[in-house]
């Protein structure tokens, strides 16, 4: 029973990881995508400026002008940013895991 149990887990583990990070990229996606629609910015200043929201860094270079463009801003900063640290959150502890199953050389002298 217990294997069955874990066996379960692992499987919605797995397909959760997949799916917060075709969410992740398709937020991205459909806010560059807004962002070059309101304010007729090109498709790479969009894209920038959706990553360098979320993440939450804010340079400053690119602002918004018009209020559906601030409103947008608002909205990707709230809900980009969590869903970005989560994604970045599972994404590290699944390289730790796999680092954790490489094993060492013991160096016997």
């Amino acid at each position: 029973m217990k294997s069955y149990v874990a066996m379960i887990w692992r499987f919605f583990w797995r397909h959760i990881i997949e799916a917060e990070i075709l969410f992740t990229i398709t937020v991205i996606l459909l806010w560059t995508r807004g962002f070059h629609l309101v304010e007729w910015v090109g498709v790479y200043d969009s894209f920038y400026y959706t990553i360098i929201t979320i993440a939450g860094v804010g340079y400053g270079d690119i602002t918004p002008v018009t209020w559906q463009w601030k409103l947008i801003a608002v909205s990707l900063a709230s809900l980009g940013t969590p869903l970005y640290l989560i994604t970045a959150s599972i994404i590290a502890s699944k390289l730790l895991e796999a680092m954790k199953k490489i094993k060492k050389p013991t160096n016997k002298t």
